[in-house]
């Protein structure tokens, strides 16, 4: 790790672009947070953040030129959408579906990208 700290990032002249992404994805969870407050629906705020959360891959994968950000993104989103049903129906927290989920799809997500970069470019020690 320490030899590479230096190196050039895929941010590097852009990060700007990243800044943005994460200003309208914060906006956008506060701005859903607070109005699922005012409709005394809080036990949503995990699900919306989820959602949001999801979503903002779809830019970062133009962003850093990884497309397999779009497939991360795609997988989330249908996952949340597919549970709402479930969860409208039940007076639990949303959490207690969608935080093992999210977990499970990034888990999944870095767990395969490891591979991939091992087997393209083999160990980097």
């Amino acid at each position: 790790m320490w030899r590479n700290w230096d190196t050039a990032s895929a941010l590097d002249g852009r990060y700007w672009v990243f800044g943005i992404v994460l200003l309208a994805e914060a906006v956008l969870i506060g701005g859903g947070c607070l109005v699922l407050a005012r409709r005394r629906a809080t036990r949503w705020y995990r699900w919306w953040i989820g959602l949001c959360v999801a979503v903002h891959f779809v830019p970062l994968a133009w962003e850093f030129g990884d497309w397999s950000y779009l497939l991360l993104a795609a997988v989330q989103v249908v996952g949340l959408l597919a549970m709402r049903p479930g969860l409208a129906a039940s007076d639990y927290a949303t959490s207690r579906w969608t935080a093992p989920w999210s977990g499970a799809t990034f888990l999944a997500y870095a767990s395969l990208s490891g591979v991939v970069f091992l087997t393209g470019n083999g160990y980097p020690f």
